[in-house]
């Protein structure tokens, strides 16, 4: 069995929620693209999860974070699109309540 080597990550998995976490780490599986967190739980990070060094770790958060806000902008965009063709449907088939008064006996 080979020696594991421990280092510091940079972990970018839920940089969007809790953001940048700097781990303990060592290296496993005989793969330079996964690694294991030391202390506590083990948990595995792989391929663009995790990063060498800090300046990674931002260049791929604020990639995740412009990636993030272009998908909501769609988002927006097409629930628009669905709002608009539901007025122009409720339109066309909306038919007056008719008003009530409330009586006095």
């Amino acid at each position: 069995m080979t020696e594991r080597t421990r280092f510091k990550a940079f972990i970018t998995l839920h940089a969007l929620t809790v953001g940048i976490q700097e781990v303990e780490v060592e290296d496993c599986f005989d793969s330079p693209t996964v690694v294991k967190a030391v202390e506590g739980y083990p948990e595995y990070y792989r391929g663009r999860e995790w990063h060498r060094s800090r300046e990674e770790a931002i260049a791929r958060a604020e990639n995740m974070r412009s990636d993030r806000i272009a998908s909501l902008k769609k988002q927006i965009k097409k629930r628009e699109e669905q709002i608009k063709r539901l007025e122009k449907r409720t339109i066309r088939f909306r038919t007056p309540f008719p008003q009530t008064t409330a009586s006095s006996d």
